[in-house]
């Protein structure tokens, strides 16, 4: 389920033309209940039940390194019939 919810950011930055997914490092990939402080802000946002289903996806820009700001990415990535789709970039 990891690489499906990253594969899900993949295809959300592709809809930018200039985005080259070799620069686009996969981090972290957790689930919703145990992503602490990113699941509890996903559960305010979006209820307890979609939180449930929800995955924290952190990735790195390597092309926008060295700042540390512009190339992270938090992202909050859900399966809704059947296909994950990214609902929130939060960082």
């Amino acid at each position: 389920m990891a690489e499906a919810a990253f594969a899900a950011v993949v295809r959300y930055n592709e809809r930018d033309p200039a985005f080259d997914p070799a620069t686009l490092r996969r981090d972290r990939v957790v689930p919703g209940p145990d992503a602490g402080p990113r699941g509890e802000q996903a559960a305010a946002e979006c209820g307890a039940a979609m939180a449930a289903r929800t995955f924290v996806v952190m990735t790195t820009r390597t092309d926008l390194l060295p700042s540390q700001s512009a190339s992270q990415g938090v992202w909050f990535v859900s399966r809704v019939e059947g296909r994950f789709v990214v609902w929130q970039q939060v960082h």
